[in-house]
């Protein structure tokens, strides 16, 4: 029997090497812009809050994304809340209460937001905290993406199997029932 030779590759490393060797070619100019057309297919803006200096940073497409159209040295937290859905401001309120209180680590949420045109938009937020050797607050930064057309989608599907003639049930790997539709009852 004859011996093969196992290699094993590590994930990443390579993609390390090449990221490194795309820092040095590609301008940063060329990459931020490239970063921004992302956040714009992708309906994503991106923000940082510097614990210290209490800085707060958005991307022009987030700002595009809220509706507003300010410069985006003007970017406020207080400006942000006046956006929340009335219904889920007091909770998505004490979510940020708690990442500015000691949380440690990522989190998302999702909630709804009230645009100036009227519009509602369903964001998803993810967040995450960064913290100095002695447990401070450094940075708080994450992003805010809308995510509304999948809340349409999700209720009409809902509406077609609630609405359905015929049966219909759902259930997970272990065979726990986890809904049903009155065409089944």
């Amino acid at each position: 029997m004859k011996h093969r030779e196992v290699i094993i590759i590590k994930p990443f490393q390579g993609f390390r090497r090449n990221y490194l060797e795309y820092q040095t070619i590609v301008p940063l100019s060329v990459r931020e812009a490239r970063l921004t057309e992302a956040q714009y297919l992708a309906q994503i803006g991106v923000w940082e809050w510097d614990a210290r200096t209490g800085q707060l940073h958005w991307s022009e497409p987030l700002f595009e994304l809220l509706g507003l159209h300010h410069p985006p040295a003007s970017a406020q937290f207080r400006t942000y809340a006046r956006l929340i859905h009335p219904t889920d401001r007091r909770r998505v309120l004490a979510r940020w209460r708690t990442a500015l209180r000691g949380y440690h680590g990522s989190g998302t949420f999702d909630h709804r937001l009230q645009l100036p045109d009227g519009r509602t938009l369903h964001v998803h937020v993810a967040l995450h905290t960064e913290h100095d050797a002695a447990g401070r607050l450094i940075r708080l930064f994450g992003f805010v993406q809308d995510v509304s057309e999948l809340y349409r989608q999700r209720e009409e599907y809902e509406t077609v199997l609630q609405t359905a003639m015929d049966g219909f049930w759902l259930i997970d790997c272990t065979g726990r029932l986890l809904y049903v539709n009155e065409g089944y009852c």
